[in-house]
């Protein structure tokens, strides 16, 4: 199980059900209208990763989770997304010796710089924007779209995320879905 499973949500059968219907009434969700643009898929996304990277975790979480984990949680699942050069080694030799059931030894560790395991969420690039990927076909029907895109961080990692853009009456929300490692 990976330590982001816990953000994983079923997708919800009805999205303008009572629940997301009365989130959009107090104006928690991130609205978009009924048939979004791709760019207006695009400014919805960065105002998500806007409210991440002032620090804005309460307002973050309930903007996109029908049932919100907690901020602090959330950002600290965030903020340590990163794993070292040496925890990441040691996860491959020890895969290696579960599958090969030999004694497999680590080579010496690389002479380069490790970086920060702490991180906050910066504001994306063009070049982070650009590669966002938005689906319209294929998905559950309930969506418009399915979104994949980084979540960029100040150390140089990004976090490959995913949301449905659902269907909530006459508009439409941005949901998350999860962090994928």
């Amino acid at each position: 199980m990976s330590m982001f499973d816990w953000f994983r949500k079923e997708k919800p059968k009805e999205s303008a059900g009572p629940l997301c219907r009365s989130a959009i009434a107090r104006g928690r969700w991130i609205v978009l209208p009924k048939q979004p643009t791709d760019s207006e898929i695009r400014l919805a996304i960065v105002t998500w990763i806007e409210q991440m990277a002032r620090g804005e975790y309460v307002k973050a979480v309930s903007s996109v989770f029908s049932d919100p984990p907690s901020p602090q949680d959330f950002r600290e699942r965030v903020e340590t997304y990163s794993m070292t050069v040496e925890q990441r080694r040691e996860e491959v030799v020890n895969a290696l010796r579960k599958q090969t059931g030999k004694d497999v030894k680590a080579p010496p560790p690389p002479k380069t710089p490790v970086p920060a395991t702490r991180a906050k969420v910066e504001l994306p690039s063009t070049a982070v924007l650009d590669a966002m990927e938005i689906h319209r076909e294929g998905i559950p029907s309930d969506a418009v779209a399915w979104v994949g895109f980084h979540v960029p961080l100040d150390n140089g990692f990004g976090i490959w995320t995913t949301m449905g853009v659902m269907r909530a009456g006459d508009q439409c929300v941005l949901e998350f879905e999860i962090f994928h490692l």
